[in-house]
């Protein structure tokens, strides 16, 4: 047995999700959903979304950030991000997401918090999520 962190909001369906594969069921399938970004967890600073667009950020963590701002509320892939990133392999790629969250400690964020969702959908890709709020601000002229 291991013990796995889970998010008060997603425990239900990782309940649901465990019984049905425990019980030799197949699980729903898990796809991407739009994101709407209504509540107040879902609140950044604004003040740290404009640090992070006048500050250098690695290659992969600028592309994310790019991507759902272009697309908030729709799936942003991780290859699409080291593509857009210049090609970057997996393992760099990870080395800079966690630079991100460590550079959001530093700058004061609870825990690293991204402005942006990390998720997985059913075959454990790693897609990213973001709201129409960070969009707006992101996108603004500095």
């Amino acid at each position: 047995m291991i013990m796995l962190p889970v998010p008060v909001e997603h425990y239900p369906a990782v309940i649901v999700f465990l019984g049905q594969l425990m019980s030799g069921g197949a699980p729903p399938p898990v796809t991407p959903t739009e994101h709407p970004g209504t509540g107040s967890e879902d609140a950044f600073p604004r003040e740290v979304i404009q640090r992070m667009k006048v500050e250098p950020q690695f290659p992969v963590v600028q592309a994310m950030l790019d991507l759902v701002a272009e697309r908030p509320g729709r799936p942003v892939t991780l290859p699409e991000v080291m593509s857009r990133a210049g090609g970057v392999e997996p393992r760099d790629a990870r080395g800079q997401l966690a630079g991100f969250t460590k550079m959001l400690r530093r700058w004061g964020v609870a825990g690293g918090r991204w402005p942006v969702r990390a998720e997985r959908d059913a075959n454990g890709r790693v897609f990213y999520l973001g709201t129409k709020e960070f969009a707006n601000e992101w996108l603004k002229k500095p």
